[in-house]
């Protein structure tokens, strides 16, 4: 039996943690407010899921296939995941997830730096993560329902190709073409909820993902460049890498020299799935 109203849960989660809007322009708005809400959605199905399911004895599956709604919706790519149980509290299993497309995406906010413009993009991106996840047990039934803590491990490779133009107004003009591939291994931990209902559908919450990732830029340009052009390559990238949120120390040169630089960053995902 729920222990509150719809209605009433919400206008509780509301007064806890109140939230301007779920879209925002704001970068660390917009974290926070995915963050919200999926504590919302963990304790509303939390309470209801619990008058769907039966604490009954059920056929036994050990096997899930989900898929990640945020970056569908956000960024048109598909995230795949399995995820096995090999004992009552333990899971192991990974994720793949790739695109392609003619645009850059919307994750990557290029124009910060007034000098620069770009266009002609293309992007490309694929990502595995392989993980493992321990349900504690909290609500007396075995994984995978309930709250959840995981360790993972991801590797990930972007490639961006671009038209760049650089025109500081006053004495420098330059058109080059632009061929940048990044290379990231990434090691985080997970904190989360996934709610089984009685027809074996599955909604999982992972609402506290933090990471350290460790990145190998390489970028390739069509001319030699000015230290003017290159400080503000430099900046755009960083603020894209860094997003607003975290201090990232890349440096563009001349050189088709790898980059070496580490990153602190935060994975979050609402995710539909199966267990069969």
């Amino acid at each position: 039996m729920p222990l509150f109203t719809d209605a009433k849960m919400y206008r509780m989660v509301k007064k806890i943690f109140p939230m301007k809007s779920i879209v925002s322009t704001n970068k660390i708005s917009n974290m926070k407010d995915h963050f919200y809400l999926s504590l919302l959605l963990v304790f509303f199905f939390s309470q209801t899921s619990f008058a769907q399911t039966d604490n009954g004895d059920m056929k036994e599956r050990k096997n899930q296939i989900k898929i990640n709604l945020i970056p569908l919706v956000a960024f048109n790519t598909v995230q795949l995941s399995y995820e096995r149980t090999i004992k009552d509290n333990f899971t192991i299993g990974g994720s793949i997830n790739g695109s392609f497309s003619k645009d850059s995406p919307s994750f990557i906010d290029l124009g910060g730096i007034t000098e620069l413009s770009f266009s002609g993009d293309e992007f490309s991106s694929f990502a595995i993560m392989p993980q493992f996840k321990w349900y504690p047990n909290l609500s007396n039934r075995k994984a995978p329902h309930g709250f959840y803590l995981g360790g993972l491990l991801r590797y990930q490779n972007l490639g961006y190709k671009t038209d760049v133009k650089y025109d500081d107004v006053l004495t420098n003009t330059s058109d080059f073409n632009m061929d940048t591939a990044l290379n990231s291994f990434s090691i985080g931990m997970e904190l989360g909820y996934q709610i089984k209902f009685k027809n074996n559908w599955l909604l999982d919450f992972s609402f506290f993902g933090p990471r350290m990732a460790f990145h190998t830029l390489t970028i390739e340009t069509s001319e030699t460049l000015d230290n003017e052009t290159l400080s503000a390559l430099s900046e755009e990238l960083n603020n894209v890498i860094g997003g607003n949120l975290f201090e990232t120390d890349a440096t563009v040169t001349n050189d088709s020299e790898k980059e070496k630089f580490t990153s602190l960053g935060f994975r979050y995902a609402i995710s539909v799935g199966y267990n069969f």
